[in-house]
């Protein structure tokens, strides 16, 4: 192609129109709407775990919100469900995409790295059971389940989303 520059290679053209759409279409958003959207889909998540952790609590575990809390550090456990002498290691996924096995192989890691520190100097008998749980909004590849079955990692595949009652409500005793 000649311009007034001089000659563009053919190769270089669709580089140069792939910028040229990225710029037209992000490049001069103000910074604030970019935040906006990255903002939208962490809260997008955040929504899916507060809902895994209520059907929890409906169920009587108490439920810590451990991603929230920590964010990224989370350590591969989005929510901590307990129960008596049971406790649940969840990992959330508000995903379109089939969750790969690298997910399950986290959460494995996560669920291992928990039970090592919460047992340590525990009697064998005082110790709890401690599992994994991978909820997920999409599918699960076949290797996926596999993995998850030879874990003992508990999949919740296609729990869609349902609007719940999100607020708590708490009674306070005063003595007069």
């Amino acid at each position: 192609m000649n311009t007034p520059g001089g000659e563009i290679p053919e190769e270089d053209i669709e580089a140069l129109e792939f910028k040229l759409n990225w710029y037209l279409r992000y490049g001069n958003l103000p910074t604030t709407l970019h935040r906006e959207k990255s903002q939208a889909r962490e809260d997008y998540g955040a929504q899916y775990e507060r809902y895994v952790g209520y059907l929890f609590e409906s169920q009587g575990y108490q439920v810590t919100y451990h991603g929230l809390r920590s964010g990224r550090e989370d350590g591969g456990v989005d929510l901590i469900a307990k129960a008596p002498r049971k406790i649940w290691l969840i990992q959330c996924k508000r995903w379109r995409i089939a969750v790969s096995k690298d997910v399950i192989a986290r959460l494995h890691g996560a669920t291992e790295r928990f039970l090592w520190e919460e047992r340590q100097g525990k009697p064998k008998k005082m110790r709890t059971s401690i599992n994994g749980v991978l909820a997920t909004s999409g599918s699960i590849t076949s290797d996926a389940k596999e993995l998850a079955k030879h874990w003992n990692i508990l999949l919740m595949e296609n729990l869609r989303y349902q609007p719940y009652p999100a607020i708590k409500a708490t009674r306070i005793c005063s003595r007069g």
